[in-house]
């Protein structure tokens, strides 16, 4: 079943949170963190060069967005640059970058293989200004929420609603 709310631009804020505690969306197996940003999200390159300096994928951090795949289940998360020496350190491609290399994602690691594949529920998670500035189009290009999240999240969201609709369409 799908749930399609139209609601204010200015109250999509409402709707963030669920952003920052991660929504699945469907992907294509086995493509890259940088395929499914710019071909399958529409995010142009250069934003993604430029804005998004922090990428973890399975809670391992990620350098080199062109070689990281990504698979059902995983989990990625993105942000822009965080502060001070931390911030540095989680930073793609950053001097500081070698300070985490154990936990760092590595391509090779054949746990990271995941087969290419029709359909994939990859868990997405917006952080910082990216929240702000791919929050709404995430959004806008439809997510899977679990029922908590929803109970959670309708109450808030409904009064800001100009249009609510239930569609019955099959995700399996």
């Amino acid at each position: 079943m799908e749930l399609v709310l139209t609601i204010d631009e200015q109250h999509v804020t409402e709707l963030f949170s669920l952003l920052q505690q991660g929504v699945a969306i469907r992907v294509k197996n086995g493509q890259t963190i940088k395929q499914l940003l710019e071909e399958q999200l529409g995010i142009p390159s250069s934003y993604v060069s430029e804005h998004i300096s922090t990428v973890f994928l399975n809670a391992k951090p990620v350098d080199e967005i062109k070689n990281a795949v990504i698979g059902d289940g995983d989990t990625l998360a993105l942000s822009g640059a965080m502060p001070g020496l931390v911030g540095a350190i989680l930073r793609r491609g950053s001097f500081y970058s070698s300070f985490r290399a154990p936990v760092t994602y590595d391509p090779t690691d054949p746990r990271n293989k995941n087969g290419p594949g029709q359909v994939a529920d990859l868990r997405i998670k917006l952080f910082n200004k990216i929240l702000r500035e791919i929050g709404p189009r995430l959004l806008e290009s439809g997510v899977i929420v679990s029922n908590q999240q929803l109970t959670e999240t309708l109450p808030r969201v409904l009064p800001h609603c100009n249009q609510v609709r239930w569609n019955d369409r099959d995700y399996n």
